[in-house]
Order: C-alpha cells, then sequence, then structure tokens
C-alpha cells in the first residue's frame, strides 16, 4: 500500500510522468492474517495509533445496512457491495479494513441500481454519465467514488483532460473530508504557511490540500548568499512526527542540489507516515540522509523525524506537507497551533493551515531553546508579506 515516493511526488509536480513501475505498491490480494497486522507504539498516550484504528468509522459494528465502496487501491480486491448490519463490514479484512474501504454509507434502494450501473460503465465517458445520475438520485458518495476511480487512472498524467475535468468535480466533494482527528505541527517554533501563487497544489489530488513550511525573518528566507543553503532559515530545522503512528516509508538517499536549483522530481527525499484510522502524513523535500526513523518504526506524537532540506523539483528549501486518506489522496486537515494575526498569537484548535499566515505549536508544546533574539535561528518572524520566491511544490 505504499505509494508514497512516486504517486505524492507526481501529483505535486505537473511535469512529473512516472511510470508504473516505478511504484513501490503491491496491492492487497487477501485478507491479511492478523499477525501480519503492523504493531503500534508501545504504551502511546491517547489519542495514539492503535486506538485511531479501532475508533476508524469501518472498523465498528454496523447499525444499519450498508454500501462499501472500497478504495481505488484495492479495487482489484473489494468490490463496491452491501454490507448488512449487525457486525463491521468486511470483517475477514480485522482493523486493516482502513486499508481497503473508503466509505460505508447508509443503503438506499436507489444503491442497488447504482451497483447494477457500475458493473456496467467501462469507459469514463460512461463513467462521468454515471456520476451525473448518482447527482439525480442524491448519492454524493457513489458520484464521487467514480471521480476518484477517474483520477486514479490517470494520475500519472495530471493534465490530461479528463483527469482535469474529474479533478473540477471532486474538489468541493474533498473539502469535507478532513479526518475525524486533530493532529500537531510537523515543525517546532515559528513558520510561515507559502501562498501557493501558481496554483500547482489544487491541480493535482495528491497535493489538493498541501502546505509548504519555511521560516521568514522580516519577510526574507535567507541571509547571505541567495545560492548558500545553510543561509535559509528553514535549512536543517528538525521536523516531527504530527502523531503517535507507524513510519510507512522512508526515502532520504537523494542529494540535496545548491539553493535556486530544482532537479527532478525522482530525486526528492520523503518520509511517509502512517497515523491511523486511514490518515496518513507526507514529509517531502526532506534532507538528504536526515531520516531518523526507518521503515515499520513506531513513532510518537513530536519525535523527531528528520531535517528539512531542498532536494527536488521546488528548488528552495522548505517542507512540503501533506495529510492524505489511504489511497494517498489529498484531505484537509485539523490541527493544534497559534497563529499570529494582527499582531497577536490566538490559538487555534481542530483548524487547518491558512496560506500567508504565521503558526507554531501552542504554548504547551516544548519548543526548541531560542538564540540569543529569538525565533527559530533568529528573530522572530514578521507579519509582513514575504520577498518574491521561487514558487512551486
Amino acid at each position: 500500500m505504499r505509494r508514497a515516493a512516486a504517486l505524492v511526488l507526481a501529483m505535486a509536480c505537473p511535469a512529473a510522468i512516472v511510470s508504473a513501475a516505478a511504484i513501490p505498491f503491491t496491492e492487497p490480494k487477501e485478507p491479511p492474517p492478523a499477525e501480519a497486522a503492523p504493531a503500534g507504539p508501545q504504551q502511546p498516550p491517547p489519542p495514539a495509533y492503535e486506538e485511531r484504528q479501532r475508533a476508524a468509522a469501518v472498523n465498528q459494528p454496523l447499525k444499519e445496512d450498508a454500501l462499501v465502496l472500497p478504495l481505488a487501491k484495492a479495487a482489484g480486491v473489494v468490490a463496491p457491495q452491501k454490507a448488512p448490519a449487525g457486525a463491521p463490514a468486511l470483517g475477514e479484512y480485522g482493523e486493516r479494513r482502513t486499508d481497503y474501504i473508503w466509505q460505508l454509507v447508509p443503503w438506499q434502494a436507489a444503491h442497488e441500481e447504482f451497483l447494477e450501473r457500475l458493473a456496467a460503465a467501462k469507459t469514463d465517458d460512461e463513467k462521468f454519465a454515471l456520476a451525473a445520475w448518482c447527482a439525480e438520485k442524491r448519492l454524493p458518495e457513489c458520484g464521487e467514488f467514480l471521480w476518484r476511480d477517474v483520477l486514479r487512472l490517470y494520475w500519472h498524467g495530471p493534465g490530461h483532460p479528463t483527469y482535469q475535468k474529474a479533478l473540477a468535480l471532486w474538489l468541493p466533494a474533498a473539502e469535507k473530508h478532513a479526518p475525524p482527528f486533530t493532529f500537531d505541527l510537523p515543525v517546532r517554533g515559528e513558520w510561515y504557511v507559502e501562498r501557493d501563487e501558481a496554483g500547482l497544489h489544487r491541480r493535482k489530488h495528491g497535493a489538493a490540500f498541501a502546505r509548504n513550511l519555511t521560516v521568514l525573518r522580516n519577510g526574507r528566507r535567507f541571509a547571505g548568499s541567495a545560492g548558500d543553503l545553510a543561509g535559509y532559515f528553514a535549512w536543517n530545522q528538525p521536523f516531527c512526527a504530527i502523531a503517535d503512528g507507524i513510519v510507512a516509508k522512508v526515502d532520504d538517499r537523494h542529494p540535496d542540489p545548491p539553493a535556486g536549483r530544482a532537479v527532478g522530481i525522482d530525486d526528492a527525499n520523503y518520509i511517509t507516515q502512517d497515523c491511523g484510522g486511514g490518515a496518513y502524513a507526507y514529509y517531502g523535500h526532506i534532507k538528504s540522509a536526515s531520516a531518523e526513523v526507518k521503515e515499520g518504526q513506531p513513532v510518537r506524537a513530536g519525535q523527531p523525524l528528520g531535517r528539512v532540506g531542498n532536494s527536488g523539483s521546488h528548488g528552495l528549501p522548505h517542507l512540503h506537507f501533506i495529510l492524505m486518506d489511504a489511497d494517498y489522496f489529498s484531505v484537509p486537515g485539523r490541527y493544534r497551533f497559534e497563529q499570529l494575526s494582527g499582531g497577536r498569537w490566538s490559538a487555534r484548535d481542530g483548524a487547518d493551515l491558512t496560506e500567508d499566515t504565521f503558526i507554531r505549536p501552542p504554548a504547551a508544546v516544548a519548543r526548541p531553546a531560542r538564540p540569543a533574539g529569538g525565533g527559530v535561528g533568529g528573530p522572530p518572524p514578521q507579519p509582513d508579506k514575504p520577498a518574491p520566491t521561487k514558487k512551486g511544490r
């Protein structure tokens, strides 16, 4: 289920085309034995990974009959189907249902006809027509399921007209899919949420709600030479786990090019984390050889994972952060943090990060010791507009 490498990176760069053979992804073929499920962290504080797994809606006994809509990655294993009330759907999959089920929808009579029409819908046009029928019948989840299927099939070519059509239909629905958990920030100290002025994130389903985090001081990213990575305030800063979880994938083998030089999308370093309950976190553009964790390793909320770098296609040091579902579709997030507004810090609990704002963890969260002058490595950022910078992922 580890598509993060090629898929997430390609979704975040319109020019990137990655072959299916390059994706380190194994589709589930049968119910996993209980002993194969990864173990959660030892003695985790609530809400911990295992608690989120148990609390996931797909792991609860059904109070009424439901329509099971599978994740796109499980389309070849699990078909949309009716599940009876009284027990969790797809009981043979245990708590790893979060790797197979996307949505459980209270059963309606119209779902029977939907399943019949779905079996006959083979082409893209037929799928779009069925999605329109779903809208008429007020079956929004079924329509979104079809759009996700089209996006999955065209994920390697986000510029394709069919992909863009499905994306435009999917985005308004995706706004409603924030996981029912509140997470910590992936950084400590005071950071700036960049403006995605070119709108590149919203052009890909894998990055639609991504955030680029950097450090500014008086509107500037760096001091000294623009080509010197060491002069960038975000460079080599630690980032940490947003929640208790399990490390899904680590790739930190690529070198960091000089500032201002973007290299291939396949040369980006990253870490993905399974946060439990079907939520995943992606930490991108990390520094070469900086990962402090290994694949399969349990981690605790706030645990350092690696360092901010400059690998990949952006060209300037920052942390490219995405909250995702188990299909690696980008989703909105809910976080605990403070935001600078009107010259004052105010608490945000359960809110998403807003572009063009300064953020920091809540006062109760320990932050690194500050050098003289304050801030992360220097004076605190000012609530003014940043200097023009290269935009991208």
